[in-house]
């Protein structure tokens, strides 16, 4: 298993357990793994790419209701860090962003763990 993955899935176990967290504890508790300081947003932005895959539905998901569903995991994401987040993934073809509906699509899941540069 990769050093990455290790950092990944802690903190997939961790929100598990807990339900709701903070973009800040996200990352103090990777900071305590020894996670480099250039990764822990990569990584948490990662996270963020599969709960919006997860939470996508298939007749597509009007944005403010996926913002509130992320909300209830990661309890301060602003409309701008999750924006920034599905246009990396539009670009990736990963969703498809209508700006008339303002809903989202799923079109292909990326790979799981990925780190997420934005």
């Amino acid at each position: 298993m990769s050093t990455q993955n290790l950092y990944s899935d802690s903190l997939r176990e961790m929100l598990e357990q807990r339900e709701k967290i903070s973009l800040e504890e996200m990352k103090s508790f990777l900071s305590k793994l020894k996670c480099p300081n250039d990764k822990i947003d990569p990584i948490i932005n990662g996270i963020i790419v599969d709960l919006i895959m997860g939470k996508l539905l298939p007749s597509g998901s009007p944005f403010n209701l996926l913002l509130q569903q992320i909300k209830e995991v990661v309890t301060n994401i602003t409309r701008e860090h999750l924006n920034d987040i599905l246009e990396y993934m539009a670009s990736k073809g990963w969703v498809r962003i209508n700006k008339e509906s303002d809903k989202i699509f799923k079109i292909k899941a990326p790979l799981p763990n990925c780190e997420i540069n934005i």
